[in-house]
């Protein structure tokens, strides 16, 4: 029997020495030669629409119907972007740990004068109540890779939040009765 193990390990070991060589790239080199194209953080609105996001701005975080904290951001790129890929977020606030959110698919639209857009996506930061986040300073950045493409941003700037307003799945926020929001509104709350 351990004659058996023995060889069972013998072969292990030559299997693994075998498959592995110098050159063989590391999954860290896989996007090395992907082509990088512009990547840029934009707020996402109830509409679908996007407006851009300025440098130390304040950006809100809602507090939508179910509990969940989120900023509501939108991506537009310029250049070889691909139809489909993946990546991740990662938010820091200040007092608090870098939190990383996986973003298994990310779908780009098609291009509307040149620029290709995703319209929404949702960062969430669950592992802070909501009132000490607001007023701190952030950064958020999105890389975004696959094998044949990689882009990355950053932004920064101080959270806020509209107390009187719980969103719901677009953003807009709900009547104090938990109704259906106003759609003629487009309430996105008191700005900072």
């Amino acid at each position: 029997m351990k004659a058996f193990i023995h060889r069972i390990l013998a072969f292990a070991l030559l299997s693994g020495a075998l498959g592995c060589s110098e050159n063989s790239p590391s999954t860290a080199d896989a996007t090395v030669d992907a082509a990088p194209y512009t990547l840029t953080i934009l707020q996402a609105l109830p509409d679908g629409g996007t407006a851009p996001i300025s440098d130390d701005a304040s950006v809100e975080i809602f507090l939508g119907f179910q509990g969940f904290q989120y900023l509501q951001i939108a991506l537009a790129a310029e250049g070889a972007v691909p139809d489909q890929t993946q990546g991740h977020a990662r938010l820091s606030v200040a007092g608090g740990d870098p939190l990383d959110q996986v973003l298994n698919t990310v779908n780009f639209g098609p291009p509307v004068n040149g620029v290709r857009y995703v319209r929404k996506i949702l960062v969430f930061d669950n592992d802070a109540l909501l009132p000490a986040l607001v007023g701190r300073s952030f950064s958020l950045s999105v890389d975004l890779s696959d094998p044949g493409h990689r882009a990355q941003a950053s932004i920064s700037g101080i959270l806020w939040w509209d107390s009187h307003c719980v969103a719901d799945g677009n953003g807009a926020c709900l009547p104090p009765d938990g109704g259906v929001p106003d759609a003629t509104s487009g309430d996105l709350g008191d700005g900072p």
